[in-house]
């Protein structure tokens, strides 16, 4: 299954794409999920860090566990984490350096203590340091922080999944303005706080709410809580995504578990317990650890890392683009939206040619941006673009096979349509579609046929001999069945032996 997303204002449309016999009447581009040209990634987020005792590591008192973390990141050059240990708010345990958590009371000692009135200074400069990717250490630059907020809840008060289930909305509310205030008071960055770990298997609208009023970005989940690997909820006040766990290190799972979600193009977010992880520093349990993810960045040479507030605020910006037109002829393939990009890449799904384009254009600009060809896509890794309406050309050195076109067709910029519109658009009950043939050059046979976002043909608006002049048809936003269309993004095609187009038209509810 292909996912691809944008937004218009605030709603998401998802295409997705389960199964085509036949070639889709368009080129199908879209903006990639995924920034920096990765077709897959992984994130990781750790809990119970082996540094709550205020240890700084670098020096003998280093534990095994702290030293195969640094390890880990040593041996991966582009491997980040999150480090989950700042600050929990709901936590007042009598012994802060207790990590063994009191027979029949763990919850209220869990993974971090009071770091604003306990720890030393030099502690809380190092978490500023991380916080800043200042290197120090020499990995802070790879490590990001985290919080595990509201983690455990009494197991009396709700049996065995405790986790994240309080269903009162202040209580909510007041534990997660807590935290930020904790974090204010450390002297940390509000990005430093904004991904929180839900390890349970339920959790309440609640603290989703209270969570997005508090402006974090992201949470994740187990698998079990829903069944979706990368999900997002709205409320009033805005937006929150979630992230489900996909490779759980304690148990531990085996590579194949990874490789099964990285090869079906999905983020594998890893999370766990560093002492689960390497069993207490046992040498075998890190060079299995070691090997898996070497395994991963050997089979998939396109694979990054990212954080997971990271990767949010990308999805974040990256859903609300809006893409405005596709449109396409026998030598080229413009794409164009609105927004602006930060490390975006425009995806074309197209089969392997003979002759590909090399370069892609952007706006008006000169020089080209470099293209790459791979798994049956062309990628080019778009620049930094600021918020405008933005247009991108594709072109290609021979007449693209797949449109069937004549030897004898041209550039629409010599003939071809002077006029393909829809009036209005968006619409509710009916809209005008208008296009105009020049002159008897471009005149003849046209097909004009409306497609949903599957690509599944839904209605035939005109087939026939085309002569020179304006020409409008009306579209009641029915299927050829006189059939009711659900509400959402239809592409209206124009098809003629010169020229083959595709309009965007917007259904509404």
């Amino acid at each position: 299954m292909l996912e691809k997303g944008f937004v218009l204002e605030r709603e998401l449309q998802l295409f997705v794409i389960n199964h085509v016999d036949q070639p889709l009447p368009f080129p199908l581009a879209y903006l990639s999920p995924y920034p920096n040209g990765y077709d897959q990634l992984i994130t990781i987020g750790l809990d119970d860090i082996p540094f709550y005792r205020w240890t700084i590591p670098g020096d003998d008192n280093d534990t095994p566990v702290q030293r195969q973390l640094i390890a880990l990141l040593r041996n991966h050059p582009l491997m980040k984490m999150s480090w989950l240990m700042v600050p929990d708010a709901i936590i007042e345990a009598p012994d802060l350096a207790n990590p063994a958590y009191p027979s029949g009371a763990w919850w209220q000692a869990h993974s971090v203590h009071r770091i604003l009135t306990a720890a030393p200074e030099a502690y809380k400069q190092w978490l500023r340091n991380i916080d800043l990717h200042r290197r120090v250490l020499g990995y802070e630059d790879r490590v990001a922080l985290g919080n595990h907020g509201l983690h455990h809840t009494p197991e009396r008060e709700y049996g065995l999944n405790w986790e994240f289930q309080y269903y009162d909305p202040v209580f909510c509310d007041s534990t997660f303005s807590a935290i930020v205030r904790e974090y204010d008071q450390l002297g940390l960055s509000s990005a430093s706080r904004q991904w929180i770990r839900f390890p349970g298997f339920l959790f309440s609208r609640s603290a989703i709410d209270a969570l997005i009023k508090n402006r974090f970005v992201l949470f994740d989940y187990d698998k079990g809580a829903i069944g979706a690997p990368w999900i997002f909820f709205l409320a009033p006040q805005g937006r929150i995504w979630g992230l489900q766990v996909q490779w759980e290190g304690d148990t531990p799972q085996p590579y194949s578990v990874m490789d099964q979600a990285l090869s079906r193009g999905m983020v594998c977010h890893c999370a766990g317990h560093p002492g689960a992880w390497f069993r207490e520093g046992d040498p075998a349990a890190f060079a299995r650890l070691d090997s898996l993810f070497f395994a991963a960045e050997r089979n998939y040479p396109h694979l990054g890392y990212l954080w997971p507030d990271e990767l949010a605020r990308f999805a974040e910006q990256t859903a609300r683009l809006q893409a405005t037109d596709l449109e396409y002829t026998a030598r080229m393939v413009t794409f164009s939206f609105f927004g602006q990009t930060d490390g975006q890449s425009l995806y074309v799904e197209w089969p392997k040619q003979n002759a590909l384009p090399s370069h892609a254009f952007v706006d008006d600009q000169e020089a080209g941006l470099p293209l790459e060809y791979r798994n049956a896509r062309l990628i080019c890794r778009l620049p930094k673009l600021p918020a405008a309406e933005h247009r991108i050309r594709i072109l290609f050195p021979t007449p693209i096979k797949e449109l069937e076109l004549s030897t004898t067709a041209v550039s629409a910029q010599t003939v071809g349509l002077n006029v393909f519109q829809s009036y209005p658009n968006p619409f509710n009950h009916s809209t005008r579609i208008l296009f105009r043939l020049p002159d008897s050059s471009c005149a003849g046979f046209t097909e004009i046929a409306l497609y949903n976002s599957g690509g599944q043909h839904v209605r035939t608006l005109f087939s026939a001999e085309a002569l020179p002049g304006l020409h409008e048809l009306n579209w009641d936003g029915r299927d050829d069945r006189n059939r009711p269309l659900a509400a959402g993004v239809y592409f209206c095609r124009f098809a003629s032996r010169q020229l083959v187009q595709t309009l965007k038209v917007t259904l509404l509810p």
